[in-house]
């Protein structure tokens, strides 16, 4: 009896273990189908990732290559001011562009590869998670199959109470595995959860690049017809071009004089607005501390500073303001509340744009392709008003410049201050 009792027990054992055998088979993430597809996948992404380092090696030359072309300018633009000397620093602002587009293809290119990567990933962890809910559902049904039988109906189909407490283990484990195998999922739910970010993250990147892609592009069209102008204007004659600069000189002490006389008039009219209640609710004045916002973020720093005696030699004015290099038509964001003073189209002259943003202080925006707010109005800090430009040879920029760039002057009660007080 105790032999057979043994027996059992043992028979018992065998069945739990072919169980989670037949479970394991029928289920686990490695028959030849799924290892030949993981197999592919391996080489895929190895494949991936090796088409991202090569785009990246690609990637790294250009930004060299481009750093020594904005050395090659800078060290131009210390050189005596000539037409030669423009063209030159022309055609390698021109190289740079087409540099940069070649850069921001790659780049693309390359996040094009990330996301495919990525969304590899997910796939395959979708699968995962597929075949692991079969595996616990496998196991749900085999311990819903035990728990159907009622107590009595283990005790008088058994032949023994050990062979009730096997039965017992039996589910038991079977519940142990079960518990496994759905912390498994939650795992593989929290990978996917993980993928999914990433790729919500290069997808944003991806139309973020395009954006870039599209603003280079119409930069070195811009570029290449100031040059174009520049050429036709001078017919390539040095005089000519020293009779430009000197007529962009006074142009740009005219504008000079024109911003300090303004001041007085608009404080004179933002008074009668304020008697008249003409003025938005909502207008923060400047409180007379604190700092405002980039007009545009300087994501290469500050080409020229406020009186920059560089500057001076090379174009024989005081520099009112610090230059921010940006591309051609980048917008132009108000720094902070204020009221929209002055814009002056001068077409393939100097222009500006005046805003004034109460307590004496006021901000100019040189070199401007156009303006996007009318004269008069009142913009909140944030809002677009202008678009940059300053290539030579383009609609706002007049002679006095080397490359795209915002010039940006702060001025306290008509007069010019340094921007850098005021800025992050």
């Amino acid at each position: 009896m105790e032999r057979l009792q043994k027996n059992k027990r043992t028979n018992y054992k065998i069945l739990l273990i072919i169980a989670l055998f037949i479970v394991s088979i029928v289920f686990a993430y490695a028959p030849v189908y799924n290892k030949t597809h993981q197999l592919k996948a391996e080489n895929s992404v190895e494949e991936l990732n090796r088409e991202i380092g090569e785009k990246k090696e690609k990637i790294k030359k250009i930004e060299e290559g481009t750093e020594n072309l904005e050395q090659e300018i800078e060290e131009k633009q210390k050189e005596k001011q000539s037409l030669e000397n423009q063209l030159d620093i022309l055609e390698k602002e021109i190289a740079k562009t087409e540099s940069e587009i070649k850069k921001a293809q790659l780049e693309i290119e390359k996040i094009t590869l990330e996301i495919s990567g990525v969304q590899s990933k997910i796939q395959e962890k979708e699968e995962e998670v597929e075949d692991q809910k079969k595996v616990l559902s496998e196991y749900i049904r085999l311990i819903q199959q035990y728990d159907a039988r009622s107590p009595l109906e283990l005790l008088l189909g058994s032949e023994s109470f050990s062979a009730v407490l096997d039965q017992a283990e039996y589910v038991e484990t079977l519940e142990s595995k079960g518990q496994e195998t759905l912390d498994d999922i939650q795992d593989l739910k929290s990978e996917l959860q993980w993928h999914m970010q990433v790729l919500e993250a290069k997808n944003d990147k991806q139309k973020a690049l395009e954006a870039e892609l599209t603003t280079k592009n119409k930069t070195l069209t811009s570029e290449r017809q100031g040059k174009d102008r520049l050429l036709a204007v001078t017919e390539e004659q040095e005089d000519k071009y020293q009779e430009l600069l000197v007529e962009s000189r006074k142009e740009y002490e005219s504008a000079n004089t024109e911003i300090s006389g303004l001041e007085g008039q608009v404080q004179k009219k933002l008074q009668e607005q304020q008697a008249s209640k003409e003025r938005p609710s909502d207008f923060q004045e400047y409180s007379g501390s604190g700092a405002l916002a980039w007009p545009v973020q300087p994501k290469r720093g500050i080409s020229a500073e406020f009186m920059d005696p560089s500057y001076k030699n090379y174009f024989g004015v005081p520099h009112y303001a610090i230059d921010i290099p940006t591309p051609q038509n980048s917008t132009i964001y108000a720094p902070a509340d204020g009221y929209v003073v002055k814009y002056r189209n001068a077409g393939y002259g100097y222009s500006y744009l005046m805003i004034h943003h109460g307590n004496g202080l006021s901000t100019v925006y040189g070199h401007v392709t156009s303006s996007l707010v009318a004269e008069g109005s009142y913009v909140k800090q944030g809002d677009p008003v202008a678009t940059s430009g300053g290539a030579p040879g383009t609609p706002g920029a007049g002679w006095m410049t080397t490359g795209p760039h915002l010039h940006f002057e702060t001025r306290m009660n008509g007069k010019p201050v340094n921007p850098r007080n005021f800025l992050p």
